[in-house]
């Protein structure tokens, strides 16, 4: 039995469509040989999501987006996605839809910690948009934008005053010292070399002489002029009780009130003579005349 040549063609025709079809799901990453776990996830926001797109837990690839369509009753992305036979998600999980640098999306799965399993085709909670790195970095590039004109006006208000003339010879007048600075430093480098060893040798001289001294007085016999200071202000002590008390000459002399009353009755006395003399002389002082005697 002889097999037609339309027969032979079409046979071909389908390998070779079963065959693209296997090299382009496999391209894509799809596995035709695997069967998997198929779950719904919905997004409030699937920028950059598409079919074939990475399915990750933990960091690691666990599957794939197979589908994706549009609930317009609850307003929502439903994505289909499949998962390794492994990979089975708690009743509590979650997923979130994330971007990567070049914008990119993919769906990242989170377990939860419940023991109790989803079935296949259950529908897994969340799909809300996580913030990515360009989501981050979104409010420094706005900031960056309004940072940049006045970072342009900053930089031609630089320019104008490095022009100027006066900018420029105040960095002429800053060589300058610069340079004056140095010279100094250097003379000072030689004042430290040749006059500070003389200096040092000075001081380790004046100390020498400080320790001698100090050597000297610990020699001293300070408790024997202590002792003799002691002596001294006992005999004046004394000497101070001596002239307190009525006792003695010199007490009764500066204690007692008599030798003042008996001095200040002398004076009187002697006050009230010299008085009287000045008024009669001639009662005291005989004169004689040509041998006669004035009577008074």
């Amino acid at each position: 039995m002889k097999i037609r040549q339309e027969f032979k063609i079409g046979i071909a025709a389908i390998v070779a469509i079963g065959i693209l079809v296997f090299g382009i799901n496999y391209l894509k990453g799809i596995n035709m040989l695997k069967q998997g776990r198929n779950y719904y996830v919905l997004c409030d926001n699937a920028v950059g999501l598409a079919t074939s797109g990475h399915v990750m837990l933990n960091g690691y690839q666990v599957g794939q987006v197979r589908e994706m369509g549009v609930d317009y009753r609850q307003n929502k992305v439903v994505v289909l996605i499949n998962v390794e036979d492994d990979c089975k998600l708690t009743v509590d999980a979650h997923a979130e839809v994330a971007a990567d640098l070049l914008g990119t999306a993919s769906i990242v799965l989170y377990q939860g910690t419940s023991s109790e399993l989803l079935k296949v085709n259950d529908t897994i909670p969340g799909g809300n948009h996580a913030k990515g790195i360009m989501d981050a970095a979104r409010p420094i590039a706005e900031e960056a934008n309004v940072l940049m004109p006045k970072l342009d006006t900053l930089i031609t208000g630089l320019n104008i005053i490095i022009n100027e003339s006066k900018v420029r010879e105040s960095l002429l007048n800053i060589n300058e010292i610069t340079v004056k600075l140095n010279t100094t430093i250097d003379e000072l480098n030689g004042i430290l070399r040749n006059d500070l060893p003389g200096i040092i040798a000075n001081v380790d001289h004046a100390t020498a002489n400080l320790d001698t001294l100090t050597d000297q007085m610990r020699e001293a016999d300070i408790k024997k002029l202590i002792a003799n200071a002691q002596q001294s202000l006992d005999q004046a002590n004394k000497l101070l009780t001596q002239m307190n008390s009525q006792n003695g000459t010199v007490g009764k002399l500066m204690n007692s009130t008599e030798l003042h009353d008996q001095l200040s009755t002398t004076i009187a006395s002697l006050d009230s003579l010299i008085t009287d003399i000045k008024a009669h002389p001639r009662r005291y002082i005989n004169v004689s005349v040509f041998g006669r005697k004035s009577k008074d």
